[in-house]
């Protein structure tokens, strides 16, 4: 599970959530780099979920989850700040930074689709053909 809450898992959790909103990192969330680093898996999950939290919808599906990692965290109390980018019809769009200390180790964009039926008609296939390569020749001796 990625946070000690009634809502998730029983199993070792990443981060440990305090009241204030405060993550604190538990040793699951440990990189082998080195005892006060943090795991990439770790700050991805914690910036999926709170996405999910904070923006997630029935009605829509996440399409896309992008991660870049700034900066690497550290074992030390976190924060997340999260903003609903756009809010359409058919697409939301939502961002997170991992934050510790004044440093954002992490930003995180989620893209979501709106479930929806298939559009009236046949789907289009091409119906092109494709020769199978053939063996590739050796120039070198």
């Amino acid at each position: 599970g990625l946070c000690e809450d009634a809502r998730m898992g029983n199993g070792p959790a990443h981060f440990t959530a305090e009241s204030d909103g405060t993550f604190r990192p538990t040793q699951w969330a440990q990189s082998r780099w080195g005892e006060d680093m943090l795991n990439g898996p770790a700050v991805v999950a914690l910036a999926a979920w709170n996405l999910e939290q904070h923006y997630g919808l029935p009605e829509f599906l996440p399409g896309r989850l992008t991660v870049d990692l700034f900066k690497a965290a550290r074992k030390k109390p976190t924060h997340v700040h999260t903003r609903l980018v756009r809010d359409g019809h058919r697409i939301r769009n939502s961002e997170c930074d991992i934050v510790q200390g004044e440093v954002t180790v992490a930003r995180a964009t989620m893209v979501q689709y709106r479930q929806s039926e298939a559009p009236p008609g046949q789907e289009w296939t091409g119906q092109a053909e494709f020769s199978r390569p053939g063996t590739p020749r050796r120039t070198c001796t």
